[in-house]
């Protein structure tokens, strides 16, 4: 298994059930979340509270195929990020405010947000549906008010210590999610535009990195025969694990969940963030080009 195979979800790594709440039993509905499900309840309880214990855990499980012979959505982020814990001898949370947060100049963000902040706070929702009726309505799910959300620090809802600040995707319910203000994305959106070097000057990443977010992997190397695998313009997943960047379906351009595309004729970036619940209605991408809504940048 190659540090490739873990950033492109072909390690092997799957993932156990998952539930929109908190506290909402966990049920394995496909055998890889049978699989997975012990980790998950171990996760949901605070037992697995360090990357490394997670990793230990995943040791004893059998992987779901061969590295790099197909796509499988999982931990592999997770490993990844014990991986950078063992390479530098540092926790993750603090890996990431040193070579990502503070060079970008992204002050806001965090895993729990301060009581202080609480007026900031974006809730989040999930539109609810009555089949019968056709009505229509949101159902705010991290909390009934801000001071109750599960992303405030000392909330009741919050998940505290049982969280872990994770390389990738969400533990369950909510758990080890960072959040940012619009600032924060828009200097990270920044520092890709600029190949990769933030508006203060600092180089986080090298040009090569930013380049290869550019690539189409899958034109080189595909892992699954269907000419569209699970991830690209899929209604559950949305994003091009594989490649990084979409040339086909709705969401093409995207470097990541369909929600930043770099124009490459006019180097304007746009932004978007919902998550989608209802994937009826596609704008085309062109159209979008025409909308900028982020910031103008140069060229790397």
């Amino acid at each position: 298994m190659t540090l490739r195979h873990l950033l492109m979800h072909t390690s092997g790594f799957g993932y156990g059930p998952g539930a929109i709440t908190p506290g909402v039993p966990l049920v394995a509905r496909s055998d890889q979340e049978k699989l997975y499900k012990d980790i998950t309840v171990k996760q949901e309880s605070g037992e697995i509270d360090t990357l490394e214990k997670l990793c230990v855990e995943l040791s004893r499980l059998p992987l779901l195929h061969q590295p790099g012979s197909d796509y499988t959505y999982g931990m592999s982020f997770d490993v990844l990020g014990h991986v950078m814990e063992l390479v530098l001898g540092e926790p993750l949370h603090q890996i990431i405010r040193s070579r990502v947060l503070a060079p970008v100049g992204m002050r806001d963000a965090c895993f729990l947000v301060p009581q202080s902040k609480i007026p900031t706070l974006a809730g989040y929702f999930r539109l609810m549906r009555d089949e019968a009726s056709g009505e229509r309505w949101l159902e705010r799910l991290d909390g009934a008010h801000g001071r109750d959300s599960m992303y405030v620090k000392g909330s009741k809802a919050a998940y505290g210590s049982k969280g872990v600040p994770a390389a990738g995707g969400l533990w369950g319910a909510g758990r080890s999610t960072m959040l940012f203000s619009l600032r924060d994305v828009l200097l990270f959106c920044q520092m890709l535009l600029n190949g990769g070097r933030a508006v203060s000057g600092h180089r986080v990443l090298k040009e090569s990195t930013v380049q290869s977010l550019l690539t189409n992997w899958l034109r080189l190397k595909r892992a699954c025969k269907q000419p569209s695998p699970p991830g690209w313009g899929s209604e559950d997943v949305g994003w091009s694990p594989l490649g990084n960047i979409e040339r086909y379906g709705p969401h093409a351009g995207a470097l990541y969940m369909g929600g930043c595309t770099v124009e490459a004729r006019r180097h304007e970036l746009l932004l978007a963030g919902p998550a989608k619940e209802d994937g009826g209605g596609h704008h085309d991408g062109d159209l979008l080009a025409g909308q900028p809504l982020g910031l103008e940048g140069k060229p790397g």
